[in-house]
C-alpha cells in the first residue's frame, strides 16, 4: 500500500469502536433508563403508600363523624302467621309435623317526597382531609292501606298488633337528636333497629290494631344525620319526587337514577329527581316466601357523591407514568448533544441528570400534601429546570444551551400539566407529544452520518 491510498477491501476510515459510536452509547444509555426505573418504581410504591394511608385516615374520620349514608325506606312490615307441614323421619316412619312460622309482608309508600339538605365541612387529620356533612332528610307522603289479596300469604292470618313502620339507615350512628314520625295525626317516637333482612340498622315503631288503619295514611319524618363521602336513597313510593340541595361544589350524581334537573355552581348544587315505579327492579308489595324483593341483590338507589377533585395521590400516580419518557427526553437531548456537537458526556451525568427527573416526582408529592396541587407542581418544576438546566449548562460549556435544556423540559412538564387536567383527551394528546417529540429528532438529524462519528475532547463544545 502506498501512501495517500487505501488498499482494495480495507476496513473504512476509523476504528470499529468509532464507526459504531452511536450504536454502543445508545445501548449503554438504554441500560441508564432501566436501571433509573428502579427509583421510578420505588416512588410509585411510595405514592401508593401514602395514598393507602390517606384512604384509611379518611376511613377512620368517616367511622367517627358517620359513614356514607343511604336511606331505605320506608315501608309498612305486616307479619303474617301460618301453619306449615313437614316430614320428619322417625324411627316409625316417615311422620308429618306442623309447626307455626311468622313470615312478613312488605308494603311501600304511595307517594314519597324527600327534601335533603347537606352543610358540608371539612375535617383534617394531619396531612390529610375528608369531607363530611351533617344532612337533614325530610320524607312525608302516604301509604294506602295494605291490601294482602294479591300476595300468597300461605294461608296465614295477619298479626295485626305487630305491624311496624320501618326505615333503614346505614349508619345509624350518624342520626342526630330524637326522630318522630306524624303518622295521621298522631307523634309517634321511633325505635334503634330497621328490622328488615339485609337493613338492620334504622329505626321503627309499631303502629296501631291492624284493623283500626285508614285507607290512606300520610305521614312525614325529619331525620338530622351525620355522614361522610356521599347519600343515597331508594326510590320506594309508587311516585318519588326528591330535592337535594348542598353547599359543595363538586358533587357527583350516580346511581340507578340521574337527576331530572341540576344546578352546580361554586356556592354548592341543586337537584331534583322525579321517578316512577315502573323503572324500579321491586314492586310495591311482596312477602318473605317468594317474588322479586329488594333484599336479595343491591338496592336500586340515588343520590351524591361530594367528590374531591384535587385528588393528589391520583394526579402523581398518573403522572409518573410519564417518567421514563422525561427521562428518555433529557437524555435524547445530551445524545444529540453529543451527536451535533461532538462532545463526549459521561454516563454518569447521564445518571445525574436522570435522577433529578426522578426527583422531581417525589418533590411534587410531598409539596402536594401540604399545598394545592397547582402550586406545589409550579415549585417542584421549577426546581427541576434550574437543576437541570444549571447543569446542562456546566457540561455543555453554554449557558443557552443549558436555558434550551431547561426551556425544553418545562415545555413537557406544562404539557404534562395539561395531561392531568384532561382526561378524557389524554391518549391523543401525548400521542401527538410523542409524535412531535420524534419528528424533532428526526429532523435534528437528518443529515448526520451515523457510521462516522466520534467524540471531541471530552465536556468541551465543537470549535
Amino acid at each position: 500500500m502506498t501512501g495517500g491510498q487505501a488498499t482494495p477491501g480495507a476496513a473504512p476510515r476509523g476504528d470499529f469502536m468509532a464507526r459504531h459510536f452511536a450504536l454502543f452509547k445508545l445501548v449503554l444509555i438504554g441500560i441508564l433508563g432501566l436501571v433509573l426505573l428502579v427509583p421510578v418504581a420505588m416512588v410509585g410504591a411510595l405514592v401508593a403508600d401514602r395514598g393507602a394511608l390517606n384512604d384509611a385516615v379518611v376511613r377512620e374520620i368517616g367511622e367517627s363523624w358517620g359513614a356514607s349514608q343511604l336511606v331505605v325506606g320506608p315501608m309498612l312490615v305486616v307479619p303474617y302467621r301460618f301453619t306449615e307441614t313437614e316430614t320428619v323421619q322417625t324411627p316409625g316412619g316417615v311422620e308429618a309435623k306442623q309447626r307455626m312460622r311468622i313470615e312478613n309482608a312488605y308494603f311501600l309508600p304511595e307517594a314519597l317526597d324527600a327534601t335533603v339538605t347537606l352543610e358540608t365541612r371539612t375535617l383534617r387529620r394531619g396531612l390529610y382531609e375528608a369531607p363530611v356533612y351533617t344532612g337533614t332528610v325530610v320524607l312525608s307522603g302516604s301509604f294506602a292501606k295494605p291490601d294482602l289479596s294479591g300476595l300468597d300469604l300461605r294461608g296465614g292470618t295477619v298479626q295485626g298488633q305487630s305491624v311496624r313502620f320501618s326505615l333503614a339507615v346505614s349508619d345509624l350512628r350518624g342520626v342526630r337528636g330524637r326522630p318522630v314520625l306524624t303518622w295521621g295525626d298522631t307523634e309517634l317516637d321511633l325505635q334503634p333497629a330497621a328490622l328488615l333482612p339485609r337493613y338492620n340498622s334504622g329505626v321503627h315503631v309499631v303502629l296501631s290494631d291492624w284493623d283500626s288503619l285508614p285507607d290512606r295514611i300520610p305521614f312525614s319524618l325529619a331525620l338530622t344525620l351525620n355522614g361522610s363521602a356521599g347519600i343515597r336513597l331508594a326510590p320506594f313510593g309508587r311516585v318519588t319526587r326528591t330535592s337535594m340541595v348542598g353547599d359543595w361544589p363538586d358533587p357527583s350524581f350516580g346511581g340507578r337514577f340521574l337527576p331530572a334537573d341540576r344546578t352546580v355552581t361554586d356556592e354548592g348544587f341543586r337537584a331534583t329527581w322525579d321517578i316512577s315505579f315502573f323503572g324500579r327492579s321491586y314492586p310495591q308489595a311482596w312477602t318473605d316466601a317468594g317474588g322479586p324483593t329488594v333484599f336479595a341483590g343491591s338496592l336500586d338507589s340515588y343520590g351524591v357523591t361530594l367528590l374531591t377533585l384535587v385528588d393528589t395521590y391520583r394526579k402523581v400516580e398518573r403522572a409518573l407514568k410519564y417518567a421514563v419518557l422525561f427521562i428518555a427526553f433529557a437524555f435524547a437531548v445530551f445524545f444529540l448533544f453529543e451527536v451535533l456537537l461532538g462532545l463526549a458526556i459521561h454516563p454518569i451525568q447521564y445518571m445525574l441528570v436522570g435522577a433529578s427527573l426522578c426527583v422531581f416526582f417525589l418533590l411534587l408529592l410531598s409539596l402536594s400534601e401540604l399545598i394545592a396541587f397547582g402550586p406545589a407542581y409550579a415549585l417542584s418544576v421549577l426546581l427541576s429546570i434550574g437543576l437541570v438546566g444549571g447543569y446542562t449548562a456546566c457540561i455543555v460549556h453554554s449557558a443557552r444551551r443549558g436555558g434550551l435544556m431547561a426551556l425544553g423540559l418545562g415545555a413537557g412538564y406544562g404539557y404534562l400539566y395539561g395531561l392531568l387536567h384532561l382526561e378524557d383527551y389524554a391518549l391523543v394528546l401525548g400521542a401527538f407529544g410523542l409524535f412531535v417529540l420524534l419528528a424533532g429528532i428526526m429532523v435534528a438529524t437528518r443529515h448526520v452520518d451515523w457510521y462516522n462519528l466520534a467524540p471531541r475532547t471530552p465536556g468541551r463544545p465543537a470549535p
